[in-house]
């Protein structure tokens, strides 16, 4: 059995299993969620049994086997089949995420991001996240090849619900929550003429206090007077705890930057707050990917005014902030985090017919950038599907996430010293499952170099990590050699 590929299953705020019960219904309105409307005492027994439970959590059967009794093949209840990777609704498909046993990704064709492709036939995965045994989390733990950890389905979903993306919990079972160095203000960002080429650009950065900001750490600019656009920009060096340089790509900040702060592009955290009275508007240190109508649940906030309970978003002035009613006017002394953010608006497709296609197809926001089925995102924001995954799958995968440049910079990471950008922040743009599917491929690796490609991971040899192209194509989906 493969062990666990490079990538984690899922987002920061992100997978989905369907159902438990009689009938057809998705993740986010089924017998998952607590708030569909249907909490009667006879849900409990879908999955529990009080005194002749067969498996921890009470469950009335090994937990793999349990799930599979809706999401497995010919499974009434569910009609995502994530055994087989597709769909048995009319219109059906391929799943995005593949399949444990079977995959129908035509992992063959195209020759640039801006294919369309059609969907194969299911054929065997040939690498998978192992379920119900140990694997291997590439790049996870300190040091080495990785850590060994066993997962359930169970690890990555909460069968509960909890208002996430996919009922994805925040931090897989298993895993480590990232730690976020504080952000601290910024006394001005220089751009480097010196280091600065290409579409890649550098900026000398001092900070008025120390700081904790460590080489290939991605940190977001806000409040200073040019720099805002400098979105998840990585750590290229660290001179001493109040000067340091990153590098971001295609962003070029012509003229010095003076004030505001620079912190770690955490998803969960924000930069500030304001209110007027009747609005209270958050920023957000990296893109939030939420939409009008959506809830948020917002706690930490002092003054406490700004702790809200299941609020409605009532507008996104831009991809980093948001705003939801309130009456609360005072001056922030420390700001919060956000959780409970609401599964995306509208009905859910688990399906796509272009696996290269990297927008979330369930968001339904202005950002919004393309339509299910066409090619990549072209136009509009980024959703927060796609700005937050690769947070998430680092969770468990700690080692991995890197940033604009990381190519150029070195980790100091024995085995993962250079690294090939996997946290962007925008749609079109690296992120772990751009390259990556979460349950299983059946792409091969049985080119020349694509085959040796496993040799400094023992006993991994032509192992396909969970790619979506067959010998490792994804390099030519990008750079089209």
């Amino acid at each position: 059995m493969k062990r666990l590929a490079f990538l984690g299953v899922g987002s920061a705020i992100i997978l989905g299993l369907g159902v438990m019960g009689a009938s057809p219904a998705f993740a986010d309105n089924g017998p998952h969620v607590a708030t569909s409307g249907d909490m009667t005492v006879d849900r409990c027994a879908g999955c529990h049994r009080a005194h002749t439970a067969q498996d921890s959590y009470l469950l009335k059967t090994a937990q793999t086997s349990l799930c599979a009794s809706c999401h497995g093949a010919g499974a009434p209840g569910s009609t995502t089949d994530v055994i087989n990777g597709v769909s048995t609704a009319a219109g059906g498909g391929a799943l995005r995420a593949g399949g444990f046993t079977k995959a129908a990704i035509d992992t063959a064709s195209g020759v640039s991001k801006t294919s369309v492709f059609a969907l194969g036939t299911p054929a065997t995965t040939t690498s998978k996240h192992d379920v119900g045994a140990d694997g291997t989390a590439w790049g996870g733990g300190a040091s080495g090849q990785g850590t060994t950890m066993a997962l359930e389905c169970g690890s990555c979903h909460d069968p509960h619900g909890n208002g996430n993306w996919r009922i994805l919990r925040p931090v897989a079972e298993g895993g480590t929550a990232l730690t976020f160095p504080s952000p601290v203000s910024v006394t001005s960002v220089t751009k480097n003429a010196t280091l600065s080429s290409g579409t890649t650009y550098y900026y000398d950065v001092v900070t008025s206090a120390a700081n904790t900001f460590k080489v290939t750490n991605p940190v977001t600019f806000y409040g200073t007077t040019t720099a805002d656009g400098l979105i998840g920009a990585t750590v290229k060096v660290v001179t001493d705890t109040t000067h340091f340089t990153v590098s971001m790509r295609s962003v070029n900040v012509a003229v010095a930057a003076t004030g505001g702060s620079v912190g770690y592009a955490n998803p969960l955290a924000f930069a500030g707050v304001s209110g007027d009275g009747t609005t209270m508007t958050y920023k957000t240190w990296n893109v939030h990917g939420l939409a009008v109508g959506q809830k948020v649940t917002i706690t930490g906030f002092t003054p406490a005014g700004y702790n809200v309970s299941a609020a409605t978003i009532t507008a996104t002035p831009s991809t980093t902030t948001f705003s939801v009613a309130g009456t609360t006017t005072a001056a922030v002394t420390a700001t919060g985090s956000m959780s409970g953010i609401a599964d995306a608006l509208g009905t859910k497709v688990y399906t796509t017919a272009n696996y290269w296609q990297v927008d979330d197809h369930n968001y339904t926001g202005t950002n919004q950038a393309s339509t299910t089925g066409t090619g990549i995102a072209t136009a509009g924001g980024p959703t927060g599907f796609i700005a937050n995954v690769s947070q998430w799958c680092s969770t468990c995968h700690t080692r991995v996430l890197a940033g604009s440049g990381a190519w150029d910079v070195n980790s100091g990471d024995a085995m993962y010293t250079f690294e090939h950008r996997s946290n962007n922040g925008k749609e079109g743009s690296p992120n772990c499952i751009q390259c990556h599917v979460a349950h299983g491929t059946n792409a091969s690796a049985s080119g020349t170099y694509s085959s040796a490609v496993g040799t400094e991971i023992t006993g991994h040899a032509g192992d396909s990590f969970l790619l979506r192209v067959d010998n490792r194509g994804t390099c030519n989906m990008c750079h089209n050699l």
